[in-house]
């Protein structure tokens, strides 16, 4: 089973601090809130970076909450 959790719960963080806060917990992914995306995109622009980031952290995106 993997495992992962949703950003939501961080909405004060940038995307960058829950990263790197979630990277040694074992999780699989991240379940990315829509308020990270648009404060990704608005401060580093095209979301392929993110995507890298993403990747950097071997984190998949199960699903993207709108909440």
């Amino acid at each position: 089973m993997k495992k992962s959790i949703c950003t939501s719960g961080f909405k004060d963080w940038s995307i960058e601090q829950v990263l790197a806060w979630a990277a040694p917990l074992g999780i699989d992914g991240l379940e990315l809130w829509i308020g990270h995306i648009e404060r990704f995109q608005a401060e580093h622009g095209p979301l392929e970076k993110l995507k890298a980031l993403m990747q950097q952290y071997r984190f998949h995106v199960p699903i993207i909450s709108a909440i």
